[in-house]
């Protein structure tokens, strides 16, 4: 569960206040890695996956 909300809350804060030098390549580079991640865990929290998935459609609108 750690893993996940880590996640969101990094997503979340690549959305809202981006580290200043990151291309929006770098940030999709960020997503993937951070999808990979998530697919990897065992049985990850049903709602905390919900906000996961929340957080990476956030995160691509208007890239």
């Amino acid at each position: 569960m750690i893993k996940l909300a880590d996640k969101i809350s990094n997503l979340r804060a690549i959305k809202n206040s981006p580290p200043v030098n990151w291309t929006v390549a770098q940030k999709v580079e960020y997503l993937n890695w951070s999808r990979q991640v998530v697919a990897g865990l065992a049985e990850p929290n049903p709602a905390l996956k919900a906000e996961f998935d929340q957080a990476c459609r956030n995160l691509t609108q208007n890239e």
